[in-house]
């Protein structure tokens, strides 16, 4: 009997050490899925930005055309 009760109380130890390992191995996961996901978000918000910078600078060339084209338009008036 007291045999039979040692092995439930391992069996039951057993059962909550590994319920707990999962518990922490689905935390991991789950933040290292948010880390990715953040990674991700970084490189997106990058890429953004640098077309955002694009479209700034083919805005300005613009600019100085119409700039350059209203001189030049001024001038053979």
């Amino acid at each position: 009997a007291i045999q039979k009760k040692l092995e439930q109380n391992r069996t039951f130890h057993t059962e909550r050490k590994t319920e707990n390992l999962q518990e922490q191995l689905a935390r991991l996961c789950f933040s290292l899925c948010l880390e990715e996901q953040k990674r991700l978000l970084a490189d997106e918000l990058l890429e953004v930005h640098q077309s955002l910078q694009e479209l700034r600078e083919e805005k300005e060339d613009r600019d100085n055309t119409i700039l350059l084209l209203r001189d030049c338009e001024e001038e053979l008036l």
